[in-house]
């Protein structure tokens, strides 16, 4: 019985060997596979360049989009006299808004031009004391005239 079970020993070691030699072809095999694909991978991020390029491109298009939308809309309502028009003559029907406008032209053209002063120099001497007076009654005029065209 002895004889038998080395005799089954033997067989049992000649099939782990066998085995064993199949598993160490395999992990040879896997080992050349990992390698291949770890070249392939560093093959791949040599391309660093090219991803720096495709970032900067979507960062540029979203920056552009943020910069069109208004440019757009600038072109077609501020630089368009209809659409320009269109915007701006719904607003002058406020009277809040009509007031506040003729307030600003009036106000502005006063600035540039001293009333007192050039209607004091049209007047003679004798009557230059009516030139307060005038002037007021201009301002007037000229407002409800603003108002008017408003």
């Amino acid at each position: 019985m002895a004889a038998k079970s080395t005799a089954k020993n033997r067989k049992r070691d000649k099939e782990n060997q066998v085995q064993r030699a199949a598993a160490d072809a395999e992990v040879e095999q896997l080992r050349a596979e990992v390698a291949d694909l770890q070249q392939q991978v560093s093959e791949r991020t040599g391309n660093t360049g090219r991803r720096w390029a495709v970032g900067l491109l979507i960062v540029l298009g979203g920056i552009l989009a943020a910069v069109a939308n208004p440019a757009v809309w600038a072109r077609n309502v501020l630089l368009d006299t209809d659409g320009w028009t269109a915007m701006v003559a719904p607003m002058t029907r406020n009277e809040v808004v009509a007031d506040a406008f003729s307030i600003y032209v009036i106000d502005d053209l006063f600035e540039l031009v001293d009333a007192q002063q050039e209607i004091q120099q049209a007047l003679p001497e004798e009557i230059r004391l009516l030139a307060g007076p005038l002037t007021r009654y201009v301002q007037e005029l000229v407002a409800d005239t603003v108002s008017e065209l408003i």
